[in-house]
């Protein structure tokens, strides 16, 4: 609970923020300095927007919500309580749809009796009206089956009556269950590979609660006697929802309480002969990141022996809140049992994790709703127990019985949080300096900071106390002083000097940018809770677990094992060899060697998968060899082009760029994919945009792989509180959006793609079959000119690391790409609820449609003409583009890797099909109409180059813009007519022509 937390309160910001003009500085700093602070008047007040001139920009209060934590400590000094009353019971048939529709209700689904609610994407919210008799706190229990065929998170938004009551309720899940679905299986090299994992479709009941494992107890609803509306709105992932139960919170009872109740009950200490469990076969795990993983320590069962095995499971990808593992153990007999676990923590040199423990789903006593393993850098054998090391005992009944780990936060909860408010804290200081002194202050000028806003130097103070108070808190909780105490109190002394000389804080900008993106990595780091299980113990009261250890000599045993097997190890191929439990449908195999440039794990699960599906379905194995990323190309020398000039190329390359096809189809080492059958089906799975870059004289090279496209980024708390406008088109950017920026000294961003501002014109790069390029039009110089004055008369930003400036709020809008929106979902926690996504702006047509083509960059995958089974290679292309492929990947890439490892697969259909925000798909369904790339050429090569040319000498040389893009047209004609002469000349008239 959060009463007991030793963080010092949050002090309030002043409600009205000032800031300075930096236009204006010189002005303000000649007034005198008595009664300075009066006459400084906020930008946003001095310049007032014409309110019907701003684009809507759906900033809504999700920003504004109040933390869970800060709620449940109000109720507490309200003195609320649970009431003693019956739960309330909201059947599937009283739900509500929009505008009072009846739901899809369905019965007897998946093996359960009764009525169910089949909710798919077509229904956004659902709301169920019900009445308590007794005010108090409340918890929400539901009933729920995920859907067969979606692996996607289950995630909703709940509203009590018509609003979010907090931040934790805007992202609830229901978690999933996944069991192995087959027995492990080996490689080549006799190394163990874990088995893949399978959705477990069946009914589940669990209580709402936060996602990140802070608060151990389900999320708790204060409702006053009366009516009230329960909604949940869809987020993503269809489901089936039984009876949903609004019941009286309830808390575990202490340990001494429950081993009272126990031994009422006739429950005696167990006697009998221990139980154990190998921990790596669990039966259920909550997300399919949970695989078994290896440890080499000799002492760990089953012994590794020089080879590779999955002896345990859990380590580092077990460590997000909410993640559960469970084992299913057969309990002798009824009574008292001791728990044990053969563990290895040795995370965070001296960060303690937490681990939940259920039985049969429920949390026994509540010394185990958040249990701490405390650091150790040794595999050691340890007892549920309390903190004087005497051991727990848990009531078990005969037969089998689940016991659950669930991670969890625990004593770093208040830290977290704390964290979470100095990076908010060193957020809003940063944004009130370089509203004075921009983001690039002048070293020679002096602000005087601690003059003109005054107030940053309380902050500082602030600051400083609450990140000491932190270092302090964290030593308290941890085994032994960890690494991120020492840097806490070196960021305090870093801020105390800026407190002693506060002239020396302009000079120190980056510093505290960098400073503040240390606190969100730090914030994320306590929410990794890594833990590697070995073994699960059920021993009689007095009998301890054995405790095994490896000696010395055991250790050097192995090592010198592992170092002989090392020579006779194949690195390259990760090839199975034989797939142990699968039918294969012919007597022979076909082979086709695949050559991937990806890190290892992405290999290593594309041979899985081809392993299970494309061998089993078709016959044909695929020997799957990794390369490393971006040696797949052909452009210098790599080690494909020498595979292909020794003529032992491969039959399939995946993860190519988006020039080689081309390039490798001119010199006819590339396979034309057009002849194929059944190629004109394929290729609708994709993008007409993304095929272009791989046709070529009437033929298509490759398929495209991922794809990465235009966005525009918002801060919506920054622009609600500057009044900006969104721009819809350029015109709008120019006249509205810009202007109001440099008002309040904030920048915008924007990538050089010149392609964007061409073919929103209706330029084109070539033309005359491209033989010439198309940059001598008029509407090529139109859009070189927009082009180029972005930079030169708006002033946008065209080189910054936009991640960091965004998080800071000195570049409040950008135009990027996908893979911007992956880092700030997924490594600015901070900002969370308070940025957004919208369509880059485009050219209004006579039509009144709106036009914001833009280009999309593709990987591709391809097969060579040196192929000796081409059939067998379009076949795995095939197969590897699909829909199901594509989707299953995306899904178990990003179990192992993590959400910010988002697969942004070519294939539409599996793209659409991944966990997006709804809001945020739609979004790029609109991007999706718009992506065009430009045909790759004999030649192309130079447009790029000389285009960049071109722009270099009017932003940064001044030269005339007509004079530079014509220069830049005189110099990619003569190289492309120089290559179709060479060209013509080996090949022959018209070959490429």
């Amino acid at each position: 609970m959060m009463d007991s937390s030793p963080c010092p309160q949050a002090r309030k910001r002043p409600s009205l923020r000032k800031a300075v003009l930096p236009l204006a500085l010189s002005l303000v700093l000649a007034l005198p300095y008595v009664g300075f602070a009066g006459e400084v008047v906020r930008l946003r007040d001095r310049f007032k927007p014409d309110e019907n001139q701003l684009v809507d920009t759906d900033i809504g209060d999700l920003m504004n919500l109040g933390d869970y934590g800060d709620v449940l400590e109000s109720y507490r000094q309200a003195g609320y309580r649970s009431p003693d009353v019956s739960p309330v019971v909201l059947a599937p048939s009283m739900a509500k749809g929009p505008e009072g529709a009846a739901p899809t209700v369905v019965s007897d689904y998946e093996g359960r009796q009764g009525e169910a609610l089949l909710w798919h994407d077509g229904t956004s919210l659902y709301e169920w009206t019900f009445a308590v008799s007794e005010s108090g706190l409340y918890e929400v229990e539901t009933e729920y089956c995920p859907v067969p065929g979606d692996v996607t998170p289950i995630r909703r938004r709940l509203f009590l009556d018509g609003e979010v009551p907090y931040r934790q309720a805007d992202n609830l899940f229901l978690p999933r269950r996944w069991e192995e679905a087959t027995d492990p299986y080996f490689d080549l090299d006799n190394n163990e590979k874990s088995p893949r994992l399978r959705q477990v479709t069946e009914w589940s009941v669990t209580s709402l609660s936060d996602s990140k494992g802070l608060y151990p107890n389900p999320l708790r609803l204060y409702l006053a006697a009366g009516t009230h509306t329960l909604g949940l709105e869809y987020v993503s992932a269809p489901v089936a929802l039984g009876e949903i139960r609004v019941r009286p919170a309830a808390s575990p009872p202490s340990y001494a309480d429950a081993l009272a109740a126990w031994t009422r009950d006739g429950f005696v200490p167990y006697q009998g002969e221990a139980a154990v469990q190998e921990a790596e076969s669990a039966e259920w795990r909550s997300h399919q990141t949970l695989k078994r993983v290896y440890s080499a320590d000799p002492a760990t069962s089953p012994s590794p022996r020089g080879n590779v095995l999955q002896n345990t499971i859990g380590g580092g990808r077990w460590q997000n809140g909410g993640q559960s593992i469970t084992w299913v153990m057969d309990v002798p007999e009824d009574g008292l049992y001791r728990l044990s676990f053969r563990i290895l923590q040795n995370y965070g040199a001296g960060v303690t994790v937490h681990r939940q423990v259920l039985v049969d789903g429920v949390v026994p006593f509540r010394e185990v709703e958040a249990y701490p393993f405390l650091y150790e850098n040794r595999w050691r054998t340890q007892a549920i127990a309390d903190p004087q090391g005497q051991p727990y005992l848990f009531a078990l009944k005969k037969g089998k019985r689940a016991i659950t780990l669930q991670v969890m936060t625990g004593t770093l909860t208040p830290l977290v949080r704390e964290l979470e408010a100095c990076n908010l804290l060193l957020s809003d200081i940063i944004r009130d300096i370089t509203a004075v002194t921009s983001s690039q202050p002048d070293p020679n000028f002096q602000y005087d900071l601690d003059k003109v806003i005054p107030w940053i130097m309380e902050d500082f103070d602030e600051l400083a106390r609450r990140l000491g108070a932190q270092a302090e808190y964290l030593e308290g909780v941890s085994a032994r002083r960890p690494p991120l105490a020492n840097s806490l109190l070196s960021a305090v002394q870093e801020i105390e000097g800026l407190l002693k000389f506060p002239n020396t804080i302009p000079n120190k900008l980056n510093d505290l940018v960098n400073m503040q993106t240390n606190l969100a990595n730090w914030y994320l780091s306590m929410q990794y809770q890594p833990l590697t299980v070995d073994q699960v113990w059920l021993t009689a009261r007095d009998e301890a677990a054995p405790d095994l250890r490896s000696g010395f000599f055991r250790k050097l045993t192995v090592v010198f094992l592992n170092v002989f097997q090392s020579f006779f190890k194949d690195y390259d191929s990760i090839g199975t060899g034989a797939i142990e439990g699968i039918e294969v449908p012919t007597d022979e195999y076909r082979k086709i060697d695949v050559w991937v440039a990806r890190p290892k794990e992405w290999g290593e699960l594309l041979q899985v998968l081809a392993d299970e599906e494309f061998t089993t379905r078709t016959g044909i194995f695929a020997d799957i060899n990794i390369l490393p990323a971006g040696s797949a190309g052909a452009i210098g020398i790599s080690p494909l082009m020498l595979s292909i000039i020794s003529g032992k190329a491969p039959d399939v390359a995946v993860s190519s760029d988006i020039q080689t096809p081309v390039e490798l189809a001119i010199r006819e080492s590339a396979q034309d994919l057009s002849g194929y059958p059944d190629f004109e089906a394929i290729r609708d799975r994709f993008l007409p945009g993304t095929m272009t870059p791989f046709e070529y004289e009437g033929g298509v090279y490759a398929l495209p792989e991922t794809m990465n496209f235009m966005l525009m980024f918002y801060r919506k708390d920054i622009v609600g509180e500057m009044g900006i406008p969104l721009p819809d088109t350029w015109d709008d950017l120019y006249s509205r959006t810009i202007p109001r920026l440099k008002q309040n000294g904030a920048e915008m961003f924007m990538y050089l793609d010149f392609n964007m501002f061409l073919f929103q014109k209706g330029g084109s790069l070539y033309r005359e079959g491209n033989r010439r390029t198309g940059l001598d039009s008029e509407e090529a110089y139109n859009a070189f000119l927009q082009w180029t004055d972005n930079y030169t008369v708006y002033k946008v930003t065209a080189s910054a690391n936009l991640f960091n400036h965004f998080r800071v709020g000195d570049i409040p809008i950008a135009i990027g790409t996908m893979s911007e929106y992956l880092m700030f979902l997924h490594a600015a926690p901070e900002l969370f609820g308070r940025w957004d996504i919208a369509p880059i702006p485009g050219t209004k047509r006579e039509d009144g449609t709106i036009d914001r083509t833009s280009g999309g960059g593709v990987t591709s995958s391809m097969i060579f003409s040196q192929s000796d089974d081409k059939e067998a290679a379009w076949e795995f292309l095939a197969w590897w583009m699909s829909d199901e492929t594509q989707l299953r990947y995306g899904t178990e890439i990003e179990s192992i890797i993590g959400p910010e490892a988002r697969w942004l697969s070519a294939n539409v259909a599996a793209y659409r099909n991944m966990a997006w925000e709804p809001r945020h798909l739609a979004v790029m369904n609109e991007a999706f109409k718009w992506i065009r790339n430009p045909p790759n050429v004999l030649g192309g090569y130079y447009t790029g180059r000389h285009l960049n040319n071109a722009w270099t000498r009017t932003v940064l040389g001044g030269m005339n813009a007509r004079d530079s893009l014509e220069a830049a047209v005189k110099e990619i004609n003569r190289e492309l007519e120089r290559k179709n002469q060479e060209y013509e000349r080996i090949y022959g008239d018209g070959k490429h022509g």
